[in-house]
């Protein structure tokens, strides 16, 4: 089965959540804050974790975690060569986009 990581635990974190259950995914959450997501209406089965010391066991990874800590994920998931599926926008503020883009290409 293949696996996904979500960073983050809001409510786009959820919306993604069901939608790749429904596509069997095994899912793991990771949080800086420790929030618990609670879907009332539906079982999805997921696992947390407490570190990204992991990540090559991943196809992919989730962003959406609050947008001020987009960039600093982004150049985590980057250096490891990670597939990643960012949440828009990429960053709260301006920022040199084109040093991100070289680490991609």
């Amino acid at each position: 089965m293949k696996k996904v990581l979500i960073i983050g635990t809001g409510s786009i974190a959820k919306k993604h959540l069901i939608n790749l259950s429904n596509l069997n995914y095994k899912i793991s959450i990771f949080s800086e804050t420790q929030n618990k997501i609670i879907i009332k209406d539906k079982f999805v089965k997921f696992d947390y974790v407490n570190d990204l010391k992991k990540l090559n066991e991943y196809v992919f990874v989730v962003l959406a975690n609050s947008t001020n800590k987009h960039i600093k994920y982004l150049n985590l998931l980057i250096n490891q060569k990670k597939n990643i599926y960012c949440e828009k926008p990429i960053s709260h503020k301006a920022f040199d986009y084109k040093k991100l883009r070289k680490k991609i290409f």
